[in-house]
């Protein structure tokens, strides 16, 4: 049975983009790390491509991602033509009509037994769009039963044209119809690295016991020395991301350690947003009013019982 490191390796020499991520290139982004470790190089890099391929994915499709109001205008072009033939498709005629049935061979019902009577069937998307009309050619629910394979074969693919147009519609409302913002390519590569950072945090604790968090003392020449987890993070984020340098290295990791501690809160708490944070509060506000009460209560008849 393959194990865990082993599909991770097979992961990563099926996808290009992050095969570059190898026991390999962690050691030579590693070389003189200052912190010992037990796990090795085909632990790291396993569980870094693991980090990246749940975070970051590739940074190429945000750059080549032409914007959520431009997939969605084509998703509706889309849509619109197939309205167009949805209608052209209702104002068939019978002698269409006819070549359809002729070539699904439709009075071939398979060779059912005598015994094995037709199922009956709920009206589909061909029915209500020939509701109403009037001709031989108009079917009854037993007849959509009936008929040859191919011929129920071909209702099914009109009923799933007939209703792409309303899935693709439906579909496109979860984009924004307004234009994307200017720098949205900046902060999606921004909350992807922050995630990417969290997970790294997580493998960075495990290997070397230490918890991830950053400082600002200086050092010899006076500048911010940051710790052994930012420069874990830069040597693994310059190698993973193919950058020279990651931006604003003590911004980024300040952010993701503030999101990680806000999950860890809502892991034990709960609380999720604002509201539920509101009513917490609230509720403990009251609590704390009502002990007060109590506590005052009981030191009153304290006095009244000792009182000459």
């Amino acid at each position: 049975m393959r194990g865990a490191d082993d599909s991770d390796v097979w992961l990563a020499n099926q996808l290009d983009w992050f095969a570059h991520i190898t026991e390999v290139s962690v050691e030579k982004a590693l070389c003189d790390f200052e912190l010992p470790t037990a796990k090795t190089n085909r632990w790291l890099a396993a569980k870094i491509r693991q980090a990246y391929f749940c975070t970051v994915g590739t940074e190429d499709e945000i750059d080549e991602y032409p914007g959520q109001l431009t997939v969605r205008r084509e998703i509706e072009a889309i849509a619109d033509a197939i309205a167009v033939a949805k209608q052209l498709f209702a104002n068939r005629s019978a002698w269409a009509e006819s070549v359809f049935r002729r070539y699904s061979k439709f009075d071939d019902w398979d060779n059912l037994p005598d015994w094995e009577a037709p199922v009956e069937k709920d009206p589909d998307a061909l029915d209500r769009l020939d509701e109403g009309k009037d001709g031989w050619w108009v079917e009854s629910s037993n007849q959509i039963a009936t008929g040859s394979s191919d011929w129920r074969k071909f209702r099914e693919m009109a009923c799933g044209m007939l209703e792409l147009e309303a899935y693709m519609r439906t579909a496109s409302e979860e984009l924004c119809s307004r234009d994307d913002p200017p720098r949205w390519r900046d902060t999606e590569k921004r909350k992807r690295r922050l995630r990417f950072a969290n997970s790294l945090a997580v493998i960075f604790e495990e290997a070397y016991g230490r918890d991830a968090t950053i400082n600002s003392w200086p050092d010899d020449h006076g500048q911010p020395r940051l710790g052994p987890w930012a420069d874990f993070f830069d040597r693994i984020a310059c190698m993973a991301l193919q950058i020279d340098k990651v931006p604003n290295l003590e911004g980024l990791l300040k952010a993701a350690r503030r999101k990680r501690l806000d999950e860890k809160c809502v892991e034990q708490t709960g609380i999720r947003n604002k509201q539920d944070l509101e009513f917490a509060t609230e509720q403990l506000n009251w609590l704390s009013s009502r002990l007060r009460q109590a506590g005052v209560n009981l030191f009153h008849r304290f006095l009244a019982q000792n009182s000459p």
